[in-house]
């Protein structure tokens, strides 16, 4: 190996242990709002980075072993970030929902009672799930309502995946109905007596542009979980 080669290994090395360092500083950014805890975080991985470059170095392993070690670590740190992303649209969802639920049960006077009760608790489920995924680094948490579809599931001898399978799919049916069927007060009606169908709208004619986005952000990642229980 002439030494250009060795100048350009030890090159591709450095700029691997460069990105990492980048990328943990670009997703700390994201989520740490302390700036003395973002620094600590990026100088653990500034020091992991270097170690392993000193070990090239030194010739106690291999270019392709420490690029891969060093590859391997960005993406743990992706996948980390991208389960902090839709842990925290679930639980934003799920608060969305209980707070849908119990609106379209006041408004329609309890006559939404069978919509919006599934909603709140499918909302409850939501909250708790990805609640407990903050607190307790628990991704793979199972809330009530959950575990009443699994169980359900169980029961006919189908197994917990078509529980979960059959949860995340009324999650989306609850979801759609929101938006497309009458569960909205239309913008100026008033009630008399007792509100009629012509004072309710489709949601979609009245959620808010921001509210639509976190909406198909849930959707979004529900659907990732069906695929992901299909494919087991």
């Amino acid at each position: 190996m002439n030494s250009r080669t060795d100048l350009y290994t030890t090159w591709q090395v450095q700029q691997s242990s460069k990105r990492l360092v980048t990328q943990a500083s670009h997703i700390t950014a994201q989520h740490v709002k302390s700036s003395g805890l973002r620094n600590m975080i990026i100088r653990e991985y500034e020091s992991f980075s270097n170690s392993l470059v000193r070990l090239y170095e030194d010739g106690k392993k291999t270019a392709q072993e420490v690029m891969h070690e060093l590859e391997m670590e960005a993406q743990e740190l992706y996948e980390q970030h991208s389960v902090f992303i839709q842990k925290g649209i679930g639980l934003y969802a799920g608060v969305m929902q209980i707070v849908g639920g119990v609106s379209v049960i006041v408004i329609s006077d309890g006559a939404m009672v069978p919509y919006g009760v599934p909603l709140i608790l499918h909302g409850i489920n939501n909250v708790y799930e990805n609640t407990m995924y903050f607190l307790m680094k628990n991704e793979d948490a199972v809330g009530p309502v959950r575990a009443l579809y699994q169980y359900g599931a169980e029961s006919l001898e189908l197994g917990d995946s078509v529980g979960d399978t059959a949860y995340y799919t009324v999650d989306i049916g609850l979801s759609l109905y929101g938006l497309f069927g009458k569960t909205a007060l239309r913008p100026g009606s008033w009630k008399l007596f007792r509100r009629i169908p012509s004072d309710y709208c489709r949601g979609i004619e009245v959620i808010s542009k921001p509210g639509l986005a976190a909406e198909v952000a849930g959707d979004a990642v529900t659907l990732e979980s069906i695929h992901n229980e299909m494919a087991k």
